[in-house]
């Protein structure tokens, strides 16, 4: 089961990796109402880090597996809950800033 949620989940982030490249070629994000691909990069963004937040608990079912030898996971755990925090702040940084004009 958690095969296929990742799997899905790396379907959706390609997904929206091409819509977001399709629409900033297309100079369609200028004439649209809608939120714009650096809106979608941060949201994008701030589900990876989501994501990094449930690594542990596969870090966890890792552990239990009888073939992995080694008590490392508790390093694994805590790196993946720092990177996970800052990859969702790096995403909601740039929501809060994508509509902000350069001070020029």
């Amino acid at each position: 089961m958690q095969i296929v949620l990742t799997i899905i989940s790396v379907i959706v982030i390609i997904i929206a990796f091409l819509y977001m490249r399709k629409a900033a070629a297309s100079g369609a994000v200028e004439n649209s109402k809608t939120v714009g691909f650096v809106d979608a990069a941060g949201w994008g963004i701030m589900s990876l880090g989501v994501i990094m937040l449930f690594m542990p608990w596969a870090a966890g079912a890792l552990e239990k597996m009888t073939w992995v030898k080694g008590d490392q996971f508790g390093i694994l755990m805590s790196g993946s809950y720092v990177i996970g925090v800052l990859v969702f702040i790096s995403g909601l940084a740039l929501v809060r800033t994508s509509g902000q004009e350069d001070g020029e």
